[in-house]
């Protein structure tokens, strides 16, 4: 799976064969016909297997709203946990964003994860909202913060930006601060 994975973010699905997959993998083609019947199968696996879907519904955001400075901490912690997620699944990112266009049938499976980190930053906003600044719009915050996490990982693992951890973080802490009231 990671092997496909790999390759299909580099060559796109219709140019990942699957005998080209069995030899990244170090296994027969019969082997990965046997394992998952066919090719659909294997990227919808694949997929499933690689995106963090569960960990991120499963994530207490926890967000104590009880100072500024604690609403501040836990809206930080939710982000920063999100970026290594994705950090971790670049592969699977580019994967996502080169094929959603190409293959509408993936649309469902490949919506999952960002679905529930969305998720994940609503809640953490809305445990949040006690330490808003008055007439904060929570949807775009939401967004903005999304965005934020995607273009930073995208942009850092192409090479378009070079960010070093603490200037992350703080670029991540600069984003909440400017949220909290």
């Amino acid at each position: 799976m990671q092997a496909f994975l790999r390759l299909a973010a580099q060559r796109g699905v219709d140019s990942t064969p699957t005998r080209l997959v069995a030899r990244e993998a170090g296994v027969s083609e019969l082997t990965l016909f046997r394992l998952f019947g066919d090719k659909a199968t294997l990227i919808r696996e694949s997929l499933r297997h690689a995106a963090p879907t569960e960990q991120l519904s499963q994530y207490e955001t926890s967000v104590d709203a009880t100072t500024p400075e604690s609403a501040a901490s836990g809206l930080l912690r939710c982000l920063t946990y999100l970026r290594d997620q994705l950090r971790q699944r670049q592969t699977l990112l580019r994967f996502a964003i080169s094929e959603i266009r190409q293959h509408p049938e993936l649309r469902d499976d490949l919506r999952q994860a960002p679905m529930e980190a969305g998720a994940l930053v609503e809640r953490a906003l809305r445990e949040a909202v006690p330490r808003l600044r008055p007439g904060i719009d929570t949807r775009a915050a939401l967004y903005g913060l999304e965005g934020l996490l995607l273009l930073t990982v995208l942009w850092t693992s192409e090479g378009f930006v070079e960010l070093s951890e603490a200037e992350w973080d703080a670029l991540l802490e600069g984003a909440v601060r400017n949220l909290i009231a």
